[in-house]
């Protein structure tokens, strides 16, 4: 699948989502405000970051854990190991 921003209809969403095994969790990514077209859901493998900022998703990309300097000075505490989501993304604008 590719980066095509798409503005789905539920009907659309929810073919595209028959796609992924029905025992995938969905995520989404975000941050501040309104709202925006997604991209394709895409799979990818996350871990749950209890001590994650207030302004970073609790889950994170698998291979986003392994340099912790991302999450500030703090190694992330895991309370949830590796499984595979779908991720709706949002559309990312200039």
């Amino acid at each position: 699948m590719g980066e095509k921003a798409c503005l789905y209809t539920v009907g659309e969403l929810i073919e595209e989502l028959k796609k992924f095994p029905l025992d995938y969790k969905v995520v989404t990514s975000g941050y501040e405000n309104a709202y925006t077209r997604i991209l394709e859901p895409k799979m990818i493998k996350l871990v749950k970051v209890e001590n994650a900022r207030w302004y970073d998703g609790q889950f994170q990309e698998e291979d986003d854990i392994k340099d912790y300097s991302v999450f500030g000075f703090e190694k992330p505490v895991i309370t949830e190991k590796i499984f595979n989501a779908v991720v709706l993304e949002r559309e990312y604008r200039d």
